[in-house]
């Protein structure tokens, strides 16, 4: 076989299998699986005389994964789209501060956004999104041998707040893609509220940076 004749094969053989030109209209779903980091900071006010976290900032870090589903439109080399996303994940800082154990977690992640995106080569999508975050945040604290008293207590409120971010996606085949994305999700303050020897009221605020992979199945197209 010459070379001439092997390069035809193998680029008719890359043509077969994969598209020309992507349509990105129609249904996805899909999962993905990444890092996730950022600061929890407290403030506890009244706070109890065992309690020592009067102000504490975590900066926690873990992983999370979840799945997706969204819907996108094409115009021309434009894409415009709706996702939701859910994640769970394992992001929890413990301290020990004076005699107390406290920590601060953020459980799981909901997110509803909007994406604009160029169909950079037919095959491949750049875009960004925004949207409306919302989370559950627990905080929990000991004191067994504290000089002020003993006691302890723990809060978990959801919050509400917003996400901006910026993808890559690329088309496998017709019917998969897959990509990475970072979001930053900042899910503001939101007032705890504890009874321990007292009612207890601890502001927390959360902002978190996530990057993840991603798989998408495009299952339907007009």
């Amino acid at each position: 076989m010459t070379k001439q004749t092997l390069l035809a094969c193998v680029f008719f053989f890359g043509a077969a299998i994969a598209p020309a030109s992507a349509d990105w209209t129609g249904l996805y779903v899909g999962g993905h699986v990444g890092g996730i980091w950022g600061d929890i900071d407290t403030t506890t006010s009244p706070a109890p005389a065992w309690f020592d976290g009067d102000n504490a900032d975590f900066g926690p870090s873990g992983v999370l994964a979840g799945g997706q589903i969204g819907y996108d439109f094409q115009f021309s080399t434009w894409v415009v789209g709706i996702e939701l996303s859910g994640s769970t994940m394992d992001l929890e800082e413990v301290r020990a501060i004076s005699d107390d154990r406290y920590s601060a977690e953020l459980e799981w992640l909901g997110i509803a956004a909007l994406r604009a995106g160029w169909n950079m080569n037919q095959r491949s999508l750049v875009y960004l999104k925004g949207g409306y975050a919302t989370g559950s945040v627990q905080t929990r604290d000991v004191d067994t041998n504290g000089a002020g008293g003993t006691g302890a207590f723990s809060t978990d409120e959801m919050h509400g707040g917003w996400m901006a971010g910026a993808g890559f996606e690329h088309r496998l085949s017709p019917d998969v893609s897959a990509g990475v994305e970072y979001n930053y999700i900042d899910l503001g303050n939101q007032d705890h509220i504890a009874v321990s020897g007292g009612t207890i009221s601890n502001d927390i605020d959360v902002q978190v940076h996530a990057v993840t992979v991603r798989l998408n199945w495009h299952f339907w197209s007009p």
